[in-house]
């Protein structure tokens, strides 16, 4: 089974022709390195079809993404077919948004999207009275 979920940060413009769209993905690894620095990969994404259509008109460098996909072998010989080259990308059969890039330093909060300000506060305590809950407490 070949089957691949990857999310990451969209590293540059994406490219688009012809109902393909190819772009770059920054996916951190689990693995840390000695200075508490996660590792990155670049991983290339090749988005076929309408979904192309919709990558080059809805998403932009920045945007953190989720793909689903399989891996594709983009092997290739050079011009004098004497040494071959290995190459992998990710064939893209469903991407997700899942925060957009912001392009101000204090962004606004749009009702349809989360950014990095939000996601930071989850988890934060917020200060309420009992009677402003909409339900009893009980203990």
């Amino acid at each position: 089974m070949n089957n691949v979920i990857i999310s990451g940060r969209i590293i540059k413009d994406i490219w688009y022709k012809n109902q393909v769209a190819k772009i770059k993905l920054a996916v951190k690894k689990e693995k840390v390195k000695k200075n508490d620095a996660k590792d990155v990969d670049f991983i290339p994404v090749t988005v076929l079809g309408p979904r192309a259509d919709y990558v080059s008109n809805s998403l932009k460098k920045g945007d953190y993404v989720e793909v689903v996909g399989t891996i594709n072998d983009g092997a290739y010989k050079n011009n004098n077919k004497d040494i071959k080259y290995g190459s992998y990308y990710v064939e893209c059969e469903k991407i997700e948004l899942i925060i957009a890039a912001t392009s101000n330093t204090n962004p606004k909060k749009d009702d349809n999207k989360i950014i990095d300000k939000d996601i930071l506060s989850i988890g934060t305590e917020v200060a309420f009275k009992d009677e402003e809950l909409p339900f009893k407490k009980t203990i």
